[in-house]
């Protein structure tokens, strides 16, 4: 079997959602890397972020899961 082939067996399971975001993928692999094409304003933040990361400044993933969570909440799912 064919690489092709074999993409293509796979997707066939997928639902039309899944299959969304595989084509999404695949698209994102043969285009330019994120670094080259973003804005200098996302740029900014995530060297921002991986600043805050390096001095520290982080709330564990669950902790922030939570606090999305009671926000969601309080505006009545």
């Amino acid at each position: 079997m064919t690489r092709t082939e074999q993409l293509a067996d796979a997707a066939r399971s997928l639902s039309d959602e899944q299959f969304d975001g595989l084509l999404t993928f695949v698209r994102s692999l043969r285009g330019q890397p994120y670094f080259e094409t973003a804005s200098e304003d996302a740029l900014a933040s995530l060297d921002q972020g991986l600043a805050d990361a390096a001095a520290g400044r982080v709330i564990a993933a669950a902790d922030a899961f939570r606090e999305i969570d009671a926000k969601i909440d309080a505006y009545g799912r």
